[in-house]
């Protein structure tokens, strides 16, 4: 559960950084205008990515913990 929250932390920042700059260059290119940051967006958003990154993980993570060691260290 730890590292799916650090891959959506991880992913959120990522897509704070590549998406303003993205939604940037589609403006300048289109519209002929520049756009401003809104610095409340990185924490909604990277609090997002990291929400749907959780839910994700809680099915394999119910699923492996169902799993008992022993057999799997046997190879049964």
């Amino acid at each position: 559960m730890g590292e799916g929250i650090l891959l959506g932390a991880t992913g959120g920042t990522i897509g704070v950084v590549l998406g303003f700059i993205f939604a940037q260059q589609v403006s300048i290119n289109v519209f002929s205008s520049s756009i401003s940051f809104m610095p409340l967006l990185i924490p909604i958003t990277i609090l997002v990515s990291v929400a749907v990154t959780g839910v994700s993980c809680l099915l394999p993570i119910r699923s492996a913990t169902q799993v008992d060691p022993a057999l799997v260290l046997k190879g049964e």
